[in-house]
């Protein structure tokens, strides 16, 4: 047999490797009447089981290393026994700073430790949450935290193995468009100015909660379809507003001004503006437009139309007339 590779071990044994690629290990032995023997046992399943095993820890070394997401590996009590370089660099430490750290170290006190007890208890093999930590800096930093349980084979106890990914920016984002919903709402709410969007294909109307406050409704009291609206309009509006959706219906733009009987009786007016948004197939499919409450403008108009009749009809009777002069346009306007 042609040996390739030969090697001894501490113990004296010898391994080695044939041209075939076959391992054998090699070991004497004295009998008791002095003799020597020499003893060969076919290693290879061994040895290749040992190849995989070390090509599989290579490649997890290679993804532990330079993984963008952060991977941790701690004991049962949270202390830190591994972490790779993104979670060093998410949190602003340095290489092994964090060694022996718990993760009470750089954990929010607001941070919730449920689903960890629950872990422990054995009660779910793994968990997922948001949560955010504290940077090095002071600084906090969100992450998306994946939590598991694993043997350690080694020291025959079970390992806590944790992964982050950073969702500082996402969170961000979602704080500015809930701040921007706010205030959106709150301009809305001031000048009594909602929003609806209408799907002509599913038959249903979406409301801001202006237009709900305009109609003197709770959400639960409209089922969002297109044909329900007519039930809080005055019954002299219903054939406008009809034709108001029928013009949105078949492409064009319209607008109204309509009353609305809120379910105490109370009676507002609105005015209506909608806009083609989206077409299919040169058909409309959706519109987009405004409800503003306009019934103190309109009776603002009626009480000043009231005021002029009144002094035209004193200024017939009394038979006294007006006048006023515009210095600028130097024009002179009489009354009747």
């Amino acid at each position: 047999m042609v040996e390739k590779r030969r090697c001894q071990l501490p113990s004296g044994t010898i391994e080695l490797q044939l041209a075939n690629g076959q391992w054998m290990k090699h070991s004497d032995h004295i009998l008791p009447d002095g003799r020597y023997i020499g003893v060969r046992t076919d290693i290879t399943d061994i040895k290749q089981r040992e190849q995989v095993l070390r090509e599989s820890e290579a490649r997890f070394r290679t993804v532990y290393e330079g993984a963008a997401f952060g991977i941790a590996i701690s004991n049962l009590g949270g202390q830190m026994l591994s972490c790779n370089p993104a979670w060093e660099i998410m949190l602003g430490y340095g290489r092994g700073e964090l060694d022996g750290k718990p993760f009470s170290f750089y954990s929010h006190p607001d941070d919730i430790a449920e689903n960890s007890e629950k872990l422990l208890r054995g009660e779910v093999k793994s968990y997922r949450t948001e949560t955010c930590y504290i940077r090095k800096d002071g600084t906090t930093l969100w992450v998306n935290l994946t939590v598991s349980l694993v043997e350690d084979e080694v020291e025959h106890s079970q390992l806590r193995f944790a992964m982050i990914e950073d969702i500082s920016k996402r969170k961000a984002a979602e704080q500015a468009l809930a701040e921007s919903q706010s205030s959106l709402v709150h301009a809305q709410q001031i000048a009594h100015l909602g929003s609806w969007a209408i799907d002509h294909e599913k038959n249903s109307v979406t409301w801001s909660d202006e237009v709900y406050r305009s109609f003197g409704l709770e959400r639960s009291e409209f089922d969002g379809r297109q044909d329900s609206l007519l039930t809080f309009v005055h019954s002299e509006d219903r054939e406008r507003v009809r034709q108001h959706a029928e013009n949105l219906r078949n492409g064009m733009d319209s607008e109204i001004s309509f009353r609305v009987v809120r379910p105490d009786g109370q009676e507002r007016i609105v005015h209506s503006h909608g806009v083609i948004t989206h077409m299919v197939d040169g058909l409309p499919r959706q519109a987009r437009g405004f409800i503003q409450d306009i019934t103190k403008q309109k009776k603002a108009e009626e009480s000043l139309r009231k005021s002029e009749a009144h002094l035209n009809e004193a200024q017939r009777i009394s038979h006294i007339g007006s006048w006023e002069y515009d210095g600028q346009s130097k024009s002179l306007t009489w009354s009747d």
